[in-house]
């Protein structure tokens, strides 16, 4: 073997071996340098515990107020409408409901009545209206108001305060939705679910029933009219099944004008019930004209509004009933703006009613 090849060799492994052991050494040192950082950065930690624990406090309450502002602003949507509050849109509320004087307690039920007077509930909480001389009058009417906050919230933000909301007993927020139209100008009714010809349609628990003994339609009524209060009168339900005479109804009908309420037929086309009973009351007592949905087409819908237009210029005053559908809220918005050039009025349902 070659001597000098093999103290080549032995050189090359030799100065691979120094190479190796100066990277171990520069890796060791890498290594305790950072350990060293990592205890000097925990004893600071120690020394200044109480400071850094009162940072971190504050930074999380911080936090925590901003988490709990939604949930305050939804809590208080539960019992106020979400648009713009009366007084930023010129709107002058009506009186607070209920009036003293215009309300009886009944087996722990409030109930509305005539005051001392003889001034009927129908009178204390209609909207005060002022007709033009030589002017014609037309009534919009808004039934299932409270049964949608959506829609509701839609109907009182968007709709004049002439416009007139019927109230459902049915609401899970009467309470609510009866302030809030009165705050905001409307007068509002209160619905009467009755029996329908459709005997398969489900009215609720609240429904008035045309085979009924007379205690349990009167116990029936009782709890609708407790549902809430501030409302100007009843309407009855559209195709209900009720005759004009139904001995059911009579007391029904007897109770509601005794306590000064006004009562709507809703349903244009059929003899309208309880006449005789609000004609020996001297109640208001009116019917609907027509309704404005019957086909949510854009041309249909502006066509039914020029109807009514030339309706209540022949006729001196029109009532007409809708459903909340927004094509007919965003129509009857636009079209409200145009009236003072026409000689017509918008009035509250109340002002288009007459005692019988």
């Amino acid at each position: 073997m070659n001597i000098s090849f093999v103290k080549d060799k032995l050189g090359t492994v030799f100065l691979n071996l120094k190479k190796q052991s100066a990277f171990t050494q520069s890796f060791v040192k890498g290594v305790g340098g950072a350990i060293f950082l990592i205890i000097v950065l925990f004893a600071w930690m120690a020394l200044n515990a109480d400071e850094t624990a009162q940072k971190i406090d504050s930074l999380a309450l911080s936090k925590t107020t901003l988490l709990e502002l939604p949930q305050a602003e939804q809590a208080s949507e539960k019992n106020t409408p979400a648009v713009k509050l009366p007084q930023e849109k010129n709107i002058i509320a009506l009186t607070p409901a209920p009036i003293e004087g215009f309300f009886e307690e009944l087996n722990g039920q409030f109930l509305p009545k005539k005051n001392a007077d003889g001034v009927m509930p129908f009178d204390a909480y209609k909207r005060p209206f002022i007709k033009k001389i030589d002017g014609s009058t037309i009534s919009i009417v808004v039934v299932d108001f409270g049964l949608s906050d959506q829609l509701s919230d839609k109907m009182i933000g968007m709709l004049p305060p002439d416009i007139t909301l019927i109230l459902s007993p049915y609401s899970e927020s009467s309470t609510k939705w009866a302030a809030s139209a009165r705050s905001f100008g409307h007068e509002f009714w209160l619905s009467l679910p009755m029996q329908t010809k459709n005997l398969d349609k489900d009215t609720g628990g609240l429904t008035l029933l045309k085979n009924a003994v007379e205690q349990q339609n009167n116990e029936i009524l009782l709890a609708i009219l407790a549902s809430s209060s501030g409302y100007a009168g009843v309407v009855s339900s559209v195709n209900h099944d009720f005759d004009h005479g139904v001995n059911s109804l009579k007391p029904v009908m007897n109770d509601i004008s005794k306590r000064g309420l006004g009562f709507v037929e809703i349903n244009p086309d059929v003899v309208s019930i309880g006449a005789q009973e609000f004609l020996a009351n001297n109640a208001p007592y009116g019917q609907n004209d027509v309704w404005l949905d019957m086909d949510l087409k854009p041309k249909a819908i502006e066509s039914a509004i020029i109807n009514l237009e030339q309706k209540a210029k022949r006729d001196g005053h029109v009532i007409a009933f809708t459903h909340p559908y927004p094509s007919i809220l965003t129509a009857i918005s636009e079209w409200s703006k145009t009236l003072n050039d026409k000689n017509i009025q918008l009035a509250p349902l109340s002002a288009t009613i007459k005692p019988e």
